[in-house]
């Protein structure tokens, strides 16, 4: 037989069922380097103590109980968050580029920590609801600017929060010029920061994420008919307009109340969800939980990553994950061409 008549076998989905059970051991893992690793290392019997016998060592079991594990929790729930949404609007949109804080979220919500530090009137975790309230006023201008005769224009939803992205990002190059010796409050914000995660923030936050998850995977059938545009979910008895408007305020909801916990954490919605498409295919019922699992596990990993990289500093947790996430992001790229060349080069 002819070398050049041989076919030419195309690389594989992973097996659903081991991929999410891997990733979910992969979390385990990250959560307990989470937990174990930084200033003051804690081995696992140390950490297991922790919650067996508490008084053995009380210095240790604060640690372990009011710090190391809500950071760990909200650390997951943010990863999720992020990742989850970007894979829902990625869907929904038909666009590859599209990224959680398309939507004017992180923006709005830097500007609402900008003014509250100008302001003065929080600091630390008392950010949070300054940058949730910014984020949702964000989301609704961009709302509001999308819709065209009484129906929500995806192409004009997401240019208007890449203008109002962009306008709010001058306000916030202002507030950060009036600052002065405060930027860098601001600045430490931006770039990502778990410092003051705890265990309120870890509950309010997975009272959101995790209904979020669970709903966008419950959709996942429509947003796999989204793929073929508008007028094909039309076709199979979907109310479109309803359903937009719900993933949507559901995607900016999440990513809204991640970014008020975590600050602006970048490349996590837009790199996992193509990462787990890569590994088990594109139906969202499927990827929803796998997005959910691989977006905890990079941000927890990154934060452990930012807290014992060097001893008694922090790294940013966003420079972590654009380090991380755009070679992946590259990778799976370049694989995925490759894939489709060669499905061409081989195709009858």
């Amino acid at each position: 037989m002819d070398d050049a008549a041989a076919p030419v076998r195309v690389p594989g989905r992973l097996p659903y069922a081991p991929t999410l059970v891997a990733a979910l051991i992969a979390c385990g893992i990250a959560a307990t380097a989470g937990i174990g690793f930084g200033d003051v290392p804690i081995p696992a019997s140390g950490v297991l103590a922790a919650w067996t016998h508490p008084e053995r060592d009380p210095a240790v079991t604060a640690i372990v109980r009011e710090l190391r594990v809500p950071r760990v929790l909200v650390a997951g729930f943010s990863g999720a968050a992020l990742a989850t949404s970007g894979a829902a609007l990625q869907s929904l949109t038909g666009n590859p580029l599209a990224d959680p804080y398309l939507m004017g979220v992180a923006s709005g919500a830097s500007v609402g920590v900008g003014l509250a530090v100008l302001l003065g009137v929080a600091h630390g975790a008392g950010f949070a609801p300054f940058a949730f309230l910014g984020a949702v006023g964000a989301t609704a201008a961009v709302f509001a600017l999308g819709r065209r005769r009484g129906s929500l224009d995806l192409s004009a939803f997401l240019l208007a929060g890449i203008v109002l992205g962009g306008f709010l990002a001058a306000w916030m190059q202002l507030l950060l010029s009036l600052a002065g010796q405060d930027q860098s409050r601001i600045l430490g914000w931006l770039m990502g920061y778990l410092g003051d995660a705890d265990g309120a923030q870890a509950a309010w936050l997975g009272a959101v994420v995790a209904p979020a998850v669970a709903a966008f995977a419950w959709a996942g059938r429509g947003l796999d008919a989204f793929a073929f545009g508008e007028d094909t979910a039309r076709s199979i008895g979907m109310r479109v307009e309803g359903f937009k408007a719900g993933i949507l305020l559901l995607a900016a909801l999440a990513t809204a109340v991640s970014v008020a916990t975590c600050g602006v954490v970048g490349f996590v919605g837009l790199a996992v969800p193509h990462g787990a498409r890569a590994l088990v295919g594109p139906p969202n019922r499927r990827l929803m939980p796998l997005c959910a699992l691989l977006g905890a596990t990079l941000l927890i990993a990154a934060d452990t990553v930012s807290r014992a990289a060097i001893p008694g500093r922090q790294l940013p947790l966003g420079v972590l994950t654009a380090l991380v996430g755009a070679p992946a992001f590259a990778l799976v790229l370049r694989r995925t061409r490759s894939d489709a060349a060669i499905s061409t080069d081989t195709a009858p």
